[in-house]
């Protein structure tokens, strides 16, 4: 072991490496030694133990195809295609019109089951034409059966009322009765 108040020893191996000088702001002097530390990143390699020596091997690149600007590869083209539309879902924008007017007109018995007849009709068609547009002839068959349920109710209230207020009911012999 070295002693360091004996400067006259050599320092002794397994002290390990001397304390690096305190940073004293001023450049070294001239022709003093600059010590080296390793760089950020730099792996440390023990002294002792010889390096592991690999063969070399050539490098190998990707070939590029004939063509290809500057060594870089060809670019790639991405094209979006809307599937092509068969046009506007007219079928099942006449059955939910229809359809609608059956509900509104459903006071008026024969226009409203006019009007159901017509929205049925066009939101089955509809539905074997324009499968996409789903949402149009489901609309439009419902619309019309509510329509035509609507109308056939206040057909059979109409009737109801109809008939008992034109004295049909009161028609009905009764018995007589005794003074």
């Amino acid at each position: 072991m070295s002693d360091p108040m004996n400067p006259a020893l050599p320092p002794d191996p397994a002290d390990g490496p001397p304390p690096a000088p305190a940073p004293t702001g001023y450049p070294p002097e001239a022709g003093a030694p600059v010590p080296q530390q390793p760089g950020y990143g730099t792996p440390y390699v023990n002294p002792s133990q010889p390096m592991a020596q690999y063969p070399a091997q050539p490098q190998q690149y990707p070939t590029q195809p004939p063509g290809a600007p500057y060594g870089y590869p060809p670019p790639q083209v991405y094209v979006y295609t809307q599937p092509a539309q068969k046009g506007f879902p007219l079928l099942s924008t006449f059955s939910v019109i229809f359809g609608a007017a059956s509900i509104l007109l459903s006071w008026l018995f024969p226009v409203a089951l006019l009007a159901s007849a017509v929205a049925l009709i066009l939101g089955f068609v509809a539905r074997k034409k324009e499968p996409q547009a789903k949402g149009g002839w489901l609309t439009g068959i419902i619309l019309a059966f509510t329509g035509l349920a609507i109308g056939v109710v206040i057909l059979i209230v109409i009737l109801t009322l109809g008939l008992g207020l034109s004295g049909v009911v009161n028609n009905i012999p009764t018995p007589p009765i005794n003074q």
